[in-house]
């Protein structure tokens, strides 16, 4: 399949050509080498390209949101307070050793502190890649 029968599967759905087309536009500008590549087998794309390609199908098909879990973001739960124990999260970008986000609250336990963290993590990626 070419990059663009790729594209055209996320907008499987939807009646309107003229949308398609504006959303098309909107996804080549925002990964331009898929506007290059378009006549491309997909498979033949190196695995960044990929990432943008499966990304780029996803903002095709009509929705409300895109959840994208990046694997250089961690959340770090540590135990900050002496006791009783409280837990905060900190955000963590790989190969940096100090936190671009943490907690001002402190947790009862690490699980609250956890998902606390997780939707602090889906906040700032919301906001970078929005």
């Amino acid at each position: 399949m070419k990059v663009i029968d790729n594209l055209e599967m996320g907008a499987y759905s939807r009646v309107s050509t003229v949308e398609m087309r504006r959303d098309l536009d909107r996804i080549y500008s925002l990964f331009p080498i898929l506007a290059e590549r378009r006549k491309n087998r997909a498979g033949a794309l190196s695995g960044g390209q990929q990432q943008m390609l499966a990304i780029g199908r996803a903002l095709m098909s009509p929705m409300n949101k895109l959840y994208y879990e990046r694997a250089d973001y961690s959340v770090v739960v540590k135990n900050r307070a002496p006791p009783p124990k409280a837990w905060r999260w900190e955000i963590y970008r790989a190969g940096n050793v100090n936190p671009i986000k943490q907690s001002s609250v402190y947790f009862d336990t690490t699980a609250a502190a956890r998902r606390a963290g997780k939707e602090a993590l889906n906040e700032l990626l919301n906001k970078l890649f929005a």
